[in-house]
C-alpha cells in the first residue's frame, strides 16, 4: 500500500500559537507522513485535519459587550440565550461557545499574571443566531449566562459592565440596567437584557409537498426568502422526549469485564436491527465509561475541555459518560448487560476516580427494536464537582438530546429518561441547495420530514412536513 504515510518530498508549512519568538518567526515545517503516522510513529493525535473555509463576507447583527473580572478562569463557564416570550426571566433558546468553558487553568482572566490588570477582560460575542428564535419588532430577554464552578470558594469574580449592541439599523448600545455585578459564588449568574429588534430572518417558502408513492422517486426543491442568502439545507433527526416510571434494571445476566478499571470497549451483538438517527445498527459498542456508541472507532480530543461539547461530535448514547469514571471491584462496581427478543439492558455501577468509598453511580440503558432509548438512574452519589454528558447524539453536532443537568446529582432516584423514535422513509436526503429526495415502499406511513435553512448569518428556519399516500401537511417550528 502506497499512501500518504510514505510520501516525504515536501512537507507543509504551519503557525503554532506561541508566537513568533517560536522556531522561524512563528512559522515551522512538518513531513506529509505525519497527517497519517500513527502518533506511537512521530504522526499527529487522532490523524484528523479540520478545514475551515472563511465567509467572504460576514458582519454580526446583534453581539454582546461583557466586561468580566475573575482571578481564576478556568472556573467559568459561559453561555447566551433568548426568551420570546419578556415575561419569563430564563432563556428558551440557547447558543453554547467552545471558548470559556472551565478553560485556561487556575489564572486570571487575560492569563498573565496575578496584577490587578489581569483579572479583567473585556471581550465580545456573536450572538446573531439567537435571532432566528425571535421574530422581527418582537420584544424579548436576551441572557448572558455566567456558571462559577468553585466549591472551595477560591473564586471571586464580577461582571464589571454587559451591553448588548444592535447592527440591525446603525449601530445601538443597549447597556445592562446596572455594572459591577457580583458573581454567586459555586452558581450560575444570569443577566438579561430587553430588547426590541427589527431585521430579515430566512423563512422557509415551501408550504406543502406532494404526496408520495410507493417505490417511485420523489423530488422537491425547497425554497426559502429572507435573511442574508445564500442558504445551507440540512434535515433534523428529531426525537420526542419523555419522563416515565419503571422498575430499575438489577439485571446480573451477563458481567464485562473492563480490561481496565476505566476506559474498556466491548463490542456486543443486539440480535435485532436498532434503528438511530435514520440508521440501522446490530452491534453497540459499550464503553465502561457510561456511554455506547456505534462508530468503528471513537477520534479522541487530547484537548477536550467539555465533556458536552465532545458528545454532540460522537454518535452515542450516554446515561452518564465522563472520564472521571472508574470501576473498583472492591466495592462493587461492574458493567453488566442483558439481552431479549427486542430489547438490550446495559447496567453501570461505578465510581469516581480517587473517591472509592464516596462515590456510587448506578445507572442503566434499554434499547428497544422500536428504536426507543430508556435512561435509568437509580442514585448518583460523588463529592466536588465532575465534567459528565447525557443524552443522545448524532454525531454531526446538530442533531442531538443533551441532558440539562446542572448537577447530576440532582436527578431524582428511579428517574426514566425515554427517547422515542420517529420513523423516516428508507431513503430521505437533502442537498446543500434544498433539493429534497425521498424513496419508500411505505407509503402509508406517516412520516415526519423536518428541514432547516441557516442563512449567512447563521440564523435558521424551520420548516416540519408531514407526509404519506393520503396526508399532507407542514408547519414552523422552534428548537432548542
Amino acid at each position: 500500500v502506497i499512501d500518504l504515510q510514505d510520501w516525504e518530498i515536501g512537507g507543509l508549512k504551519f503557525a503554532n500559537s506561541y508566537g513568533d519568538g517560536w522556531a522561524d518567526s512563528g512559522y515551522c515545517y512538518m513531513m506529509y507522513r505525519t497527517l497519517a503516522a500513527p502518533i506511537s510513529q512521530g504522526g499527529i493525535w487522532s490523524n484528523v485535519v479540520h478545514i475551515q473555509q472563511p465567509k467572504d463576507n460576514y458582519s454580526p447583527l446583534l453581539t454582546m459587550k461583557i466586561k468580566l473580572k475573575h482571578n481564576a478562569r478556568e472556573m467559568i463557564r459561559i453561555r447566551v440565550g433568548v426568551s420570546r416570550d419578556a415575561s419569563i426571566g430564563y432563556p428558551t433558546n440557547y447558543y453554547d461557545y467552545p471558548i470559556m468553558q472551565f478553560q485556561g487553568n487556575k489564572l486570571p482572566m487575560q492569563g498573565c499574571d496575578s496584577i490587578e490588570e489581569c483579572k479583567t477582560l473585556e471581550f465580545g460575542l456573536d450572538i446573531t443566531p439567537l435571532l432566528g428564535h425571535v421574530s422581527s419588532g418582537q420584544e424579548a430577554n436576551y441572557f448572558l449566562e455566567l456558571y462559577e464552578k468553585d466549591p472551595q470558594g477560591g473564586g471571586a469574580g464580577e461582571v464589571i459592565d454587559f451591553s448588548l449592541i444592535d447592527y440591525t439599523n446603525g449601530t445601538t448600545e443597549i447597556p445592562y440596567s446596572t455594572s459591577n455585578i457580583e458573581l454567586v459564588n459555586n452558581g450560575t449568574t444570569i443577566l438579561k437584557i430587553p430588547a426590541t429588534l427589527n431585521f430579515n430572518k430566512p423563512e422557509i417558502t415551501t408550504g406543502s409537498l406532494p404526496a408520495i408513492q410507493a417505490s417511485q422517486p420523489y423530488e422537491v426543491q425547497l425554497e426559502a426568502s429572507g435573511g442574508v442568502p445564500p442558504y445551507s439545507w440540512s434535515l433534523r433527526k428529531k426525537y420526542s422526549q419523555n419522563n416515565s416510571s419503571e422498575p430499575y434494571p438489577a439485571t446480573t445476566q451477563h458481567q464485562l469485564i473492563p480490561n481496565v478499571n476505566s476506559d474498556s470497549i466491548f463490542s456486543i451483538g443486539l440480535g435485532f436491527n436498532f434503528p438511530f438517527f435514520g440508521e440501522l445498527y446490530d452491534t453497540v459498542r459499550v464503553n465502561a465509561q457510561g456511554y455506547v456508541f456505534f462508530d468503528e472507532k471513537i477520534n479522541h480530543w487530547p484537548y477536550m475541555m467539555q465533556e458536552k461539547y465532545f458528545f454532540r461530535h460522537i454518535k452515542a448514547i450516554s446515561p452518564f459518560r465522563s472520564k472521571s469514571i472508574v470501576h473498583y471491584p472492591a466495592y462493587d462496581d461492574g458493567l453488566w448487560y442483558e439481552t431479549g427478543t427486542d430489547y438490550v439492558i446495559f447496567r453501570w455501577n461505578t465510581s469516581i476516580e480517587g473517591q472509592d468509598a464516596t462515590s456510587d453511580l448506578n445507572f442503566a440503558l434499554k434499547l428497544e427494536s422500536n428504536g426507543t432509548v430508556k435512561m435509568f438512574y437509580n442514585g448518583i452519589e460523588f463529592d466536588g464537582n465532575i465534567d459528565w454528558s447525557g443524552g443522545i447524539s448524532d454525531g454531526n453536532a446538530i442533531d442531538y438530546h443533551i441532558l440539562d443537568y446542572p448537577d447530576p446529582r440532582l436527578i431524582p432516584n428511579n428517574t426514566v429518561k425515554e427517547y422515542i423514535y420517529h420513523p423516516v422513509p428508507e431513503q430521505v436526503s437533502i442537498s446543500g441547495d434544498g433539493l429534497l429526495e425521498i424513496f419508500t415502499d411505505s407509503p402509508t406511513s406517516i412520516y415526519s420530514i423536518h428541514a432547516a435553512a441557516k442563512d449567512q448569518n447563521n440564523m435558521i428556519a424551520y420548516r416540519s412536513y408531514q407526509l404519506s399516500d393520503l396526508i399532507v401537511s407542514s408547519y414552523e417550528y422552534d428548537v432548542n
